[in-house]
């Protein structure tokens, strides 16, 4: 039995926010011949400056949220001298204005601050560097020939030589985020679609200051924690799965908004159990973290966080973290 058995790649999409930076991107224009370094970090900074450029709420926003929005993961903290919300949400796939209807963005849109993972404006230059391997260093060599022939079939948008520089875990990641793209894209969807960066919008939009809980580096310096025999298993579930699986199977238990679908499709109580140093990194070292940085404010209140869905549940996750220092957390219909 793999020691990931079922900690798949969709932890990705509800986890990491730095996702939206890979989703939102179009692929690269030109395949590099020789691929030096330098010319892969400045095509993966113009990467990510489209993807957040493009997810940064530049068009024009919905004036008002669909009346028949779905249920949603908001939930209302009570205890601060005023309520504050925490929202759950996932990094692709489903709009801000979309799953949430006209009450809770009124609620939102009292907040004196809301917090996301990353704020609006990560340092491009940062994230690009930590996506490639050192110098003469192949990720085919790494994952073994069959292997990576295998996911660069999967990753078609993605030239073979650029994947070819790529880290395991940024290699993962892509094939993972072109996974949902394609999926959208099968189902009538936008493929560009993140609640997140949606949020941030709202944000600016309404004057509202934006404030990342933690760095790009904090954020990526968790992927480059994962061992390269995990990030393997990953790649060959990844590719052993049917296309579309994965996407749709966490799409729906989200767009539900029902917990115990939504932990069903995440199955997290086995990937803790499988990879305890995984799950460590992944979640509960950050939610405590990041829960030195909310306290505070949660006191004062009148704010919002926004975060990938997978962090709110189990003894590890925000809601009960949040319980334990004193708050109430109802979840809102």
């Amino acid at each position: 039995m793999r020691p990931l058995h079922r900690l798949s790649t969709r932890l990705l999409v509800v986890f990491f926010g730095i996702t939206l930076f890979w989703g939102c991107a179009s692929a690269p224009r030109n395949e590099p011949r020789s691929a030096p370094q330098p010319e892969l970090l400045e095509e993966a900074e113009e990467r990510i400056e489209r993807g957040a450029s493009e997810g940064s709420g530049s068009d024009p926003l919905p004036e008002k949220a669909d009346a028949e929005a779905r249920p949603s993961f908001l939930y209302r903290i009570e205890g601060g001298l005023s309520d504050s919300y925490l929202l759950g949400t996932i990094h692709l796939g489903v709009g801000f204005y979309e799953n949430l209807g006209p009450e809770a963005l009124e609620q939102i849109g009292t907040s004196r601050v809301i917090y996301t993972e990353l704020s609006s404006d990560p340092d491009t230059a940062e994230i690009a560097a930590q996506f490639f391997l050192g110098e003469g260093a192949e990720l085919r060599a790494l994952l073994g020939e069959a292997r990576f022939e295998r996911l660069a079939s999967r990753v078609s948008s993605l030239p073979r030589e650029y994947l070819n520089r790529l880290k395991p875990w940024a290699a993962l990641v892509f094939a993972s985020v072109q996974e949902y793209q394609q999926y959208q894209l099968q189902i009538g969807g936008d493929p560009s679609v993140s609640m997140d960066t949606e949020l941030q919008a709202f944000a600016k939009e309404r004057g509202i200051p934006n404030v990342g809980l933690e760095t790009a580096k904090e954020q990526l310096d968790a992927f480059e924690a994962i061992a390269l025999a995990e990030v393997i298993a990953l790649v060959d579930e990844l590719v052993d799965r049917p296309l579309f699986e994965e996407a749709r199977a966490l799409l729906e238990a989200y767009r539900s908004g029902d917990e115990a679908a939504l932990l069903e499709a995440l199955d997290m109580e086995r990937s803790r159990e499988r990879a305890p140093a995984y799950y460590e990194k992944l979640l509960r070292a950050r939610n405590h973290r990041w829960l030195e940085t909310l306290g505070p404010e949660l006191k004062e209140g009148a704010i919002t966080v926004g975060v990938g869905a997978a962090h709110l549940f189990y003894e590890d996750g925000l809601i009960k973290l949040i319980e334990d220092a004193g708050y109430n957390v109802v979840k809102l219909p």
